[in-house]
């Protein structure tokens, strides 16, 4: 997560390329979350 902001620093607000690390931030997010919801602490 912390790298895809750092790559993101590097590309103008609403770039094409920041809009897609966003994406790639959120979807990484999701995965995180799902695999914390199939394996309970």
């Amino acid at each position: 997560m912390k790298t895809l902001g750092t790559v993101s620093d590097k590309y103008p607000k609403g770039s094409a390329e920041d809009e897609a690390l966003r994406i790639a931030a959120v979807a990484l997010l999701y995965v995180q979350d799902i695999d914390k919801l199939s394996h309970p602490n």
